[in-house]
């Protein structure tokens, strides 16, 4: 990549990471393209050279960190050379450095939740974040030794129950910070819970 290239990945990234901080403080709804500009320290000419409106950088955006957690997953998830309790350990350890370490992104997932209700274009580019992480899940349980029938919906729908795990404990740290939610804590009981339901069906 020549430097020039570099330059303007870079710039893009500036913007990216300003867009979810301004996101993190003014919602999505709040978002305007002057506040993003401001934040990445640019002019509104050279933000628009880059991104022709907030839909494009809400989408790309989104986009990007759905490439950025998934080579996440890679290092810690492998559902042909892992046992299943490493791969489990391995999703539930990563959703619990993004809600101690990345609030902003905790924060944008559920903003970009509500959009995706009433804009078909955000919707389908959430579904997509999203299905990686439910897809993931879901091959590690169909690599374990559950039995044959009805293996594949069973799969998916514990998949499901994963990410309502995962999500819910988002939900209850934003609210509870510093309070009445132990996010260690939860994770360890899930972990065991979730586990412990499937070792029953082993």
């Amino acid at each position: 990549m020549g430097r020039d290239n570099r330059g303007q990945e870079e710039k893009m990234q500036n913007i990216l990471e300003a867009t979810l901080s301004v996101i993190s403080q003014e919602t999505i709804g709040g978002t305007r393209m002057h506040l993003i500009a401001k934040e990445a320290g640019v002019s509104q000419s050279i933000l628009h050279y880059y991104f022709s409106s907030k839909k494009d950088i809400l989408v790309r955006l989104m986009q990007d960190l759905k490439v950025e957690f998934n080579e996440k997953r890679t290092r810690d998830i492998d559902p042909v050379n892992k046992p299943l309790q490493e791969n489990i350990e391995g999703f539930l350890k990563q959703k619990k450095d993004i809600i101690k370490e990345q609030r902003e992104m905790d924060i944008a997932q559920f903003d970009f939740f509500v959009q995706s209700l009433v804009d078909e274009d955000l919707k389908k580019v959430f579904q997509d974040f999203f299905k990686a992480w439910y897809d993931e899940i879901k091959e590690v349980i169909l690599q374990s030794d559950l039995p044959q029938e009805n293996k594949d919906k069973f799969a998916k729908n514990m998949s499901h129950m994963l990410l309502s795990l995962m999500m819910g404990a988002s939900m209850q740290y934003l609210l509870w910070e510093g309070d009445d939610f132990d996010v260690d804590l939860y994770f360890d009981q899930a972990e065991e819970m979730f586990l412990g339901y499937l070792r029953g069906k082993l």
